[in-house]
């Protein structure tokens, strides 16, 4: 066996080189366009006002987050913020705040629209420790729809987040 040549171990034969190059081009389109196609589902959060649904419900929710009952008030209905009360008590209790706010989508009506969003809420029962959880698995109950409508050319909450005890 000494005369005879060694067997050759098959290998897998290497793509040349430019087809290598194509292929990690058409990687990394891929990967772009995954990315716009997630990013162009997500709009971030206006700055408050009553111009649009999602500007509504920022202003609201920057109301939340500083505790300020005027600034919540100011971004309900009229007819919610006789009731909103109750919830404006339970959110200072609990000191809750609404963080990393993006808008997701708007459901939007002439005059109605339902505001998706995906969010942190943060809150502290008396003599707990502070907590935080995602707003659609939230322990308080919360809802990641808000319910917005128009009147007299702007836009108001008007189904405020009512935590739940």
């Amino acid at each position: 066996m000494a005369g005879l040549p060694r067997e050759h171990r098959a290998r897998a034969p290497r793509p040349p080189r430019r087809a290598r190059w194509q292929l990690t081009l058409v990687g990394i389109a891929l990967l772009v366009v995954i990315a716009l196609v997630r990013g162009l589902h997500a709009i971030p959060s206006p700055k408050p006002s009553h111009r649009s649904p999602a500007a509504a419900v920022a202003g609201y929710l920057q109301g939340v987050g500083r505790g300020s009952s005027p600034e919540m008030l100011a971004y309900l209905t009229p007819p919610v913020r006789d009731q909103a009360a109750a919830s404006i008590q339970a959110i200072h209790r609990l000191h809750v705040v609404v963080a990393a706010v993006v808008v997701t989508g708007v459901d939007l009506g002439r005059d109605r629209a339902v505001v998706q969003l995906v969010a942190t809420v943060c809150f502290q029962a008396p003599g707990a420790p502070q907590r935080c959880d995602p707003l659609d698995r939230h322990p308080l109950g919360l809802t990641s729809d808000l319910g917005v409508v128009r009147r007299s050319g702007g836009w108001y909450v008007s189904q405020p987040i009512r935590p739940r005890p």
